[in-house]
């Protein structure tokens, strides 16, 4: 509601946003959330879309970082339950959520966002953030069945439950960004770039063991199979 009389008090108190003229009865300025200044209607616009990109853009982040408190979680029970050893270090966890959540999520949110706001915030922040959890989850179990019957897989586990969660966390954070510019593309791809060279260069450095060539493959499909299925999911379930 917009108003600038005394006749308009009633109405702005009763609206979910009140917005005033500067110009107008200073009762009616002390009823509303926002004074227009220079008198202008035409600054709305730039307000409204304002607080879509604040909205739009707090809802992409959050679900971001509830993935990684979803997954954790989970893990953490799986691993409670299970006679095995928790197959990732601390460096590995932080490897996965710099590139996924620290980093994207500073420039996301910095980003231009339109997009009328649709659905419900929290509904759609949880939904968001548990489907690439579960997804993940459920095929970190079938690598330690794997695991049980067929010990060759031995080698790959730290891989195989690292770039399961990783690919997991890729995947939401391609969905996220979307619709693409140029610059969501350009920082999606640093970062799996990063990610990918990280591995390569400096195993180590993470506790992982040296892959031989047929596991690497292997460990390339384990990335590609856990990205394409959240994605696929992801669009399957929300849209």
């Amino acid at each position: 509601m917009t108003g600038d009389g005394v006749n308009d008090i009633p109405a702005l108190k009763k609206a979910d946003c009140a917005v005033a003229m500067c110009a107008g009865a200073d009762a009616c300025r002390r009823s509303a959330d926002i004074v227009l200044l220079d008198n202008q209607l035409a600054h709305l616009i730039a307000a409204v879309y304002e607080g879509r990109r604040v909205i739009n853009n707090i809802k992409l982040v959050a679900s971001l970082f509830l993935t990684k408190t979803f997954y954790s979680s989970l893990l953490c029970l799986l691993y409670l339950c299970l006679p095995l050893k928790y197959p990732l270090y601390p460096v590995d966890l932080t490897l996965i959520s710099t590139l996924t959540i620290g980093i994207p999520a500073f420039f996301l949110t910095l980003q231009a966002n339109k997009a009328k706001v649709k659905g419900d915030f929290w509904r759609d922040v949880y939904k968001r953030a548990l489907i690439p959890s579960l997804i993940a989850f459920l095929y970190i179990c079938l690598w330690e069945f794997l695991l049980q019957h067929y010990p060759t897989f031995a080698v790959m586990r730290s891989w195989a439950v690292l770039l399961t969660l990783a690919a997991s966390a890729f995947a939401l954070l391609t969905y996220s960004a979307r619709p693409f510019n140029c610059r969501r593309f350009v920082l999606i791809t640093v970062l799996l770039t990063a990610f990918i060279l990280l591995l390569l260069i400096m195993p180590g450095f993470f506790a992982l063991p040296f892959l031989p060539l047929a596991a690497a493959i292997k460990a390339a499909a384990v990335f590609v199979g856990v990205f394409l299925t959240v994605y696929f999911v992801l669009n399957l379930g929300i849209n």
